[in-house]
C-alpha cells in the first residue's frame, strides 16, 4: 500500500471516530435527561410544541446511525441504490432538526416579548435562511459509493482498494462555491443565533437582578442565555474552520448535534421550571385556604335572615 492510499485510509479511519464519538454524546445525553422528558413531555399534553421537541430530539440519533452504516459497512453490501436512501434519508435528518428549532425559538422569542408577531417573523426568518440553503445544496448533490478508487480523479497514482467504501454526496458545483455555500448557512445559523442571544438580554436582563436569587424565572434566564452564548460560539468555530473542506462535513454533523442537545435541554428545562411554578402557587393556595376558618354564626341581616361569617386566622 502507498503513502497516499496509507494517509486516505487514516483520513477515513479519523472522520469515523468522529462520527461515532458525536453519536455516542447524542445518546449519552438522551439517556442522561430521559426521566425528565418522561415526567414533563410524554406525561404532559402533546401540543404543537411537543411534537417540535421529538422532531429535534430524535432526528439526530437517526440521522447517527444512518451515518454509521454509511460508513462502516463494507463493499460486500454497498450500492448506489442503497447509498442513495441512506444519504436522503440523512438529508431529512439534517433538516428536520433545524426546522423544529427554528420554530421552537421564535416561539419563545414571542412568549417573552407578549406575543409579538414582528419578533416571531424575525426570528423565523433568519433561522429557516439555513435550512434553505442546505436544500439547494442537497438539491444539487447525487448521492453515491464512494471509495477510496474515487480519489483517482484527483490523484491518478492511486490504486484501486474496494474492500472499503463510504456513502458520500458528490457535489455537481465546484468546491470554491460548495463551500462558499456552507459558510452562508454558517454565516445565517450565527446571525439567527446572535439575535435571539440579543433579544433575551434586553428583555431578561433588566428584570435579572430583581428577581429573587434562585427563583424558577432567574434560573431560567440564566439557561436561555447560556445556551444560545454556547451555541454563537459553536457558529464562530464552524465559520473559522469552515475554510477547510475536510472538516466541513465533520464540524457541521457536531453542530447539529450539539444544537440539538442543548435547546432540547432548554425545553426540558422550560417545562420542568413551569410544572415547579404551578406546583409552587398550588401549595400556596393550598395554605391560604388552611388559615380560612369557617364558621356559622349568628349574625342577623335583617328580621328573619341569618348569614354566614368569614374569620380569616394568621
Amino acid at each position: 500500500m502507498s503513502l497516499a492510499e496509507e494517509f486516505l485510509r487514516k483520513n477515513y479511519l479519523l472522520e469515523n471516530f468522529f462520527y461515532i464519538t458525536v453519536a455516542v454524546l447524542s445518546c449519552y445525553d438522551i439517556c442522561l435527561t430521559l426521566d425528565r422528558e418522561v415526567t414533563h413531555v410524554w406525561k404532559s399534553q402533546q401540543t404543537m410544541a411537543t411534537v417540535l421537541f421529538f422532531g429535534l430530539r430524535y432526528c439526530q440519533p437517526v440521522n447517527m446511525v444512518l451515518e454509521i452504516l454509511g460508513r462502516l459497512t463494507w463493499s460486500s453490501s454497498r450500492s448506489d441504490q442503497s447509498c442513495s436512501v441512506i444519504v436522503h434519508l440523512q438529508m431529512a435528518m439534517d433538516i428536520i432538526p433545524l426546522v423544529c428549532a427554528t420554530v421552537l425559538c421564535a416561539i419563545r422569542i414571542s412568549a417573552i416579548f407578549m406575543g409579538s408577531r414582528m419578533l416571531f417573523s424575525a426570528v423565523a426568518i433568519t433561522g429557516v435562511v439555513n435550512p434553505v440553503i442546505y436544500i439547494y445544496i442537497y438539491s444539487r448533490a447525487i448521492p453515491r459509493d464512494f471509495g477510496l478508487s474515487s480519489y483517482q480523479t484527483e490523484y491518478p497514482f492511486l490504486k484501486v482498494i474496494a474492500d472499503y467504501q463510504v456513502c458520500s454526496l458528490h457535489v455537481s458545483q465546484s468546491r470554491t462555491a460548495y463551500v462558499g455555500w456552507m459558510m452562508a448557512a454558517r454565516a445565517a445559523s450565527f446571525i439567527g443565533d446572535a439575535l435571539i442571544l440579543g433579544l433575551t438580554l434586553v428583555k431578561t436582563l433588566p428584570q435579572y437582578n430583581q428577581q429573587q436569587m434562585g427563583s424558577i424565572k432567574q434560573i431560567l434566564h440564566r439557561d436561555t442565555i447560556l445556551c444560545f452564548g454556547i451555541l454563537c460560539i459553536i457558529d464562530v468555530i464552524g465559520l473559522a474552520t469552515g475554510f477547510f473542506p475536510q472538516l466541513i462535513e465533520i464540524w457541521q454533523t457536531w453542530t447539529s448535534t450539539l444544537t440539538s442537545v442543548l435547546l432540547a435541554r432548554l425545553y426540558l428545562d422550560m417545562r420542568e421550571a413551569s410544572a415547579m411554578e404551578a406546583a409552587t402557587t398550588l401549595v400556596e393556595s393550598s395554605c391560604t385556604l388552611q388559615s380560612m376558618s369557617f364558621a356559622v354564626g349568628n349574625v342577623p341581616l335583617e328580621p328573619g335572615g341569618y348569614a354566614l361569617s368569614v374569620e380569616l386566622q394568621d
